[in-house]
């Protein structure tokens, strides 16, 4: 039984792609966060990765289209070939003690195959930017971008709540306990030019949400998809797989 994309509803489950960091590839899981003639929206059902927001001068800048994580987010470059855009690339000595670099890591997008890339398809967003910036907000064209503060308040409890993937819980360096809830980035800017918003399911407080650019936080990246067809019941035990990935898996 096949679904046509324009059946798909807010909170369906869909199976697409992996991850894999530094370790073994993961197969990542979706929820849907919405849809239009052209695409769904879709955000990973698990906090896949922890990074640094951004890396300009000593706390990082919190305007999501110059950050370091839109530009690495957004890559498909292999290791060492990513373009970091206008801020330094996130070394060792960039992020800072006690955080990871990942700019020996390649782009979040060269994870995915080209055949299945071609379906994750440019989003137009618009993004706060902080207090007294000029040109704001800003309007970006993203194949992958994180929610902002106003999307994630209109979420549903359970997608609300951040989990680490059970890759995640599974590297010792982490320290993470299975299915603790974390803490993980919007794109929002929210105090001053450093500090980003921290989205979680147990606070709408503002105030108790703001974390400085350089802070290493969790990540759960967002994509527009293009397939027409899923195969699949969209539920977490039977998500919903584009018809393409299941042809390809059958080669």
């Amino acid at each position: 039984m096949e679904t046509r994309r324009s059946a798909l509803r807010k909170g369906d489950w869909v199976q697409l792609g992996s991850y894999c960091g530094k370790d073994q590839p993961e197969d990542l899981l979706w929820r849907v966060l919405s849809r239009t003639k052209d695409h769904v929206l879709l955000i990973t059902q698990y906090i896949v990765m922890k990074k640094v927001f951004d890396t300009a001068g000593e706390h990082g800048l919190n305007r999501w289209r110059d950050s370091t994580l839109r530009h690495w987010l957004n890559s498909e470059q292999p290791a060492g070939q990513v373009d970091f855009g206008p801020h330094p690339a996130p070394t060792r000595a960039a992020v800072g003690p006690k955080r990871k670099p990942y700019a020996r890591e390649q782009g979040f997008l060269a994870n995915f195959p080209s055949e299945l890339r071609q379906y994750i398809s440019p989003v137009a967003i618009t993004t706060p930017v902080a207090k007294g910036l000029r040109g704001g907000p800003d309007k970006t064209s993203d194949r992958v971008s994180l929610v902002t503060y106003e999307q994630y308040r209109k979420l549903p409890k359970d997608m609300k709540i951040g989990r680490p993937s059970p890759r995640m819980t599974q590297d010792d360096s982490l320290r993470m306990l299975d299915d603790e809830p974390m803490q993980y980035w919007a794109r929002s800017p929210n105090f001053g030019r450093e500090g980003v918003f921290l989205l979680s399911h147990w606070s709408n407080d503002k105030r108790s949400m703001n974390c400085g650019a350089f802070a290493e936080m969790g990540i759960r990246p967002c994509i527009g998809l293009t397939a027409a067809q899923f195969a699949g019941k969209g539920t977490a035990r039977r998500p919903y797989v584009p018809r393409f990935a299941v042809d390809a898996a059958s080669l």
